[in-house]
């Protein structure tokens, strides 16, 4: 990897928007915090994740990751449909990867590319009852058979799913990013 400054990309869900989401999370003060740079990329990402596209070639995810962070180091970040665009990515492209921030998120895969191993901060809100998840106990037991640190934390904000990322985590982000960079 070269010595630019690495990046962070954060992905909204799928019912919401770049600008939206990046007010509501503060990911963009996150990452300036931390001497990141950043970007949230507006998608119609969520419905067709898949390895490639019609002709044989990489995905559009794929491609586009590739090519916006070239030969960067990332921090993957999302909430719902955009922390499992995070898992995704993370799971194609492990060798770029210094930690993933999965909020309500999932992995819909079985098996991970396992290059470099990168932290998870694994985050649910109390009310959306993670344990009874299988796609989410899927996740973990990919992320766990690859020996990938998933740390899970269930916010107590009386909040459910459809709220959105709940900024008043992103100190514990922050410490979690901190950690992952100086490992």
């Amino acid at each position: 990897m070269t010595t630019q400054r690495p990046l962070l990309i954060a992905y909204h869900s799928d019912f919401g928007r770049f600008f939206s989401f990046a007010k509501q999370s503060k990911l963009g003060e996150v990452a300036e915090s931390l001497g990141l740079d950043w970007v949230f990329p507006q998608g119609g990402w969520f419905r067709a994740w898949r390895d490639k596209d019609v002709r044989g070639e990489p995905s559009f995810e794929l491609a586009d990751f590739d090519m916006l962070t070239r030969d960067r180091e990332v921090v993957l970040a999302g909430y719902s449909d955009g922390a499992g665009l995070a898992n995704y990515l993370a799971s194609y492209r492990s060798h770029k990867v210094i930690a993933v921030i999965s909020y309500a998120g999932r992995l819909q895969r079985d098996s991970i590319e396992t290059t470099r191993k990168y932290p998870v901060f694994d985050l649910w809100n109390e009310f959306d009852k993670k344990e009874h998840s299988q796609q989410h106990r899927d996740m973990e037991s990919v992320y766990d058979r690859a020996l990938h640190e998933v740390f899970g934390k269930v916010l107590p904000n009386k909040k459910t799913h459809y709220h959105g990322w709940d900024s008043d985590v992103n100190d514990q982000v922050i410490d979690f990013i901190e950690t992952a960079m100086a490992a």
